[in-house]
């Protein structure tokens, strides 16, 4: 539908303005699919939406298509300067929202998700599941002994780390899967549509890149990691307090591995759980 204002927009000018001379009626029609324009394809719409009102309206005239005797020459100079800034002004509203929008969801270090986007994104994933019949994959990853590394080589090597790792996270899974930064040296995996098995494969590879990560820059660190693999989708809630107990459970027997458990409720507080598989290379 958004590309249907290019069209309307341009006849409305053409009709209305160029050949019938009805100006007022003409900015009331146009002005708002000129900021439709803006909305939807920033700047670039808003010139669009300029040029295509100045052309249209005179077509007409020159085609001796015009009521009037005479073409104005005025008007559509006025109209397409009005619709530029009425598409440009939207256009920098919508831009605005979307930088307000990035950064509410975005961790300021990493770029991934942070906190509150990755549970927007679960919520909605959850929802999916529940329709579509598909399991639903919660990875938590902590990274040990991240204090000791900041206490000896100071933050500056923290913070890379984190980047590094971050960077490896994403380019580790797909793109309809999400990554995010949950707090500190806390890291969650959002992998829809995967199963145990699945899991279990991106998960050994995701690990085995961070510990090349680590040995290339000398850092002493290892990474816990509990993935639960949900058949029939909870609340994000209770997905996320299930994925991060497990991954303590990594942290607490011995830490360095992955468990990975597979997760459905037979009733509302009833859970059955299998498959707890541990891995470490």
């Amino acid at each position: 539908m958004k590309y249907a204002g290019f069209l309307t927009l341009t006849l409305c000018a053409g009709v209305m303005g160029g050949a019938w001379n009805l100006p007022y009626l003409t900015l009331g029609l146009c002005l708002p699919q000129a900021g439709l324009l803006g909305w939807h394809y920033g700047r670039k719409g808003a010139v669009a939406a300029g040029l295509l009102m100045y052309c249209a309206w005179l077509v007409p005239g020159y085609l001796n298509w015009a009521v009037a005797a005479q073409v104005d020459t005025v008007a559509p100079v006025i109209a397409a300067l009005l619709s530029f800034l009425f598409a440009w002004t939207n256009a920098l509203s919508r831009a605005n929202i979307d930088y307000a929008h990035y950064h509410a969801e975005t961790d300021s270090l990493t770029k991934l998700l942070n906190r509150h986007g990755f549970e927007q994104r679960l919520q909605s994933e959850a929802h999916r599941g529940s329709r579509r019949f598909s399991p639903l994959t919660v990875v938590f990853m902590d990274c040990d002994h991240f204090k000791r590394l900041n206490d000896t080589h100071g933050h500056h090597t923290g913070d890379r780390l984190l980047i590094a790792a971050g960077s490896v996270m994403q380019s580790s899974i797909r793109d309809f899967d999400f990554a995010a930064r949950f707090g500190g040296d806390e890291f969650t995996l959002l992998l829809p549509s995967t199963d145990l098995s699945d899991a279990r494969i991106v998960l050994d590879r995701l690990q085995y890149r961070l510990d090349a990560l680590a040995a290339v820059n000398q850092w002493d660190v290892t990474w816990s990691i509990g993935a639960v693999t949900f058949l029939s989708p909870a609340s994000s809630q209770k997905m996320l307090q299930v994925a991060d107990e497990l991954m303590y459970e990594v942290k607490h027997t011995g830490k360095g591995r992955i468990a990975i458990r597979e997760w459905k409720a037979t009733s509302a507080s009833t859970p059955t759980e299998t498959s707890v598989a541990s891995t470490r290379f």
